[in-house]
């Protein structure tokens, strides 16, 4: 029986909704979360090849020329990963922005390397606070600036004001988010922090390519 605690649907300041959270939290976890977030990664200030690597996992398009780019410039993101606290959490209320901008700065002045490429390597050093930001989950908290670019410019105060958006949503959901992340967990052994539940939510109800028609409203959900 699916618990009570457990939302069937979450609406978002951003303007979308999310209908069955749980089921699309599962069904992803069933298929992905092997390949990347159950692969343990040390909460440090050091960036590996391996680190790099892993990232081909969730589509990052790295070439073997790129991955030798960010290796050999590693210590310019690990100075500025040391300023951040490895338990941090954008659900923290004075969340370490500025620290973040300088952060997605020094990963983006290494040639080869944009904000999607910059949070999936990172993501995984300091989880509960660096969503990814590929095109889907940036399109959609940094859409405007398609209008004015062609490209989106590689700055970390690009990537900070989605996560300030993206905060908005994850702040005003929080208590749904947290049941769904411990239900998961609890009853299921997928270990997920609220920044990456609710990013992955977002990717799948916005994104065309995959689970796009998995969800329609008259289709039996899942027992949690």
């Amino acid at each position: 029986m699916r618990s009570p605690s457990v939302p069937v649907r979450i609406d978002l300041a951003s303007g979308i909704s999310i209908s069955r959270p749980f089921d699309r939290l599962l069904n992803f976890c069933t298929n992905e979360y092997d390949t990347y977030d159950a692969v343990p990664i040390p909460q440090d200030n050091t960036i590996g090849v391996f680190e790099i690597v892993l990232t081909t996992s969730v589509n990052a398009g790295l070439t073997a020329n790129t991955v030798a780019e960010i290796y050999r410039s590693r210590r310019v993101i690990e100075q500025a990963l040391s300023q951040i606290a490895p338990n941090a959490s954008l659900l923290d209320p004075d969340w370490p922005r500025q620290a973040v901008v300088d952060l997605l700065d020094a990963a983006c002045s290494i040639r080869g390397v944009w904000l999607a490429v910059a949070t999936k390597v990172l993501h995984k050093k300091r989880p509960g606070l660096l969503p990814m930001l590929d095109s889907v989950v940036l399109g959609h908290y940094f859409g405007q600036y398609r209008k004015r670019y062609e490209r989106w410019p590689a700055t970390g105060e690009v990537g900070a004001t989605a996560m300030d958006r993206f905060r908005t949503d994850l702040v005003s959901v929080a208590p749904q988010i947290n049941s769904l992340v411990n239900a998961l967990r609890r009853n299921h052994g997928y270990s997920l922090t609220p920044t990456r539940a609710l990013e992955i939510l977002v990717w799948m109800r916005l994104q065309t390519r995959w689970y796009q028609d998995a969800w329609d409203e008259d289709q039996p959900r899942r027992v949690v």
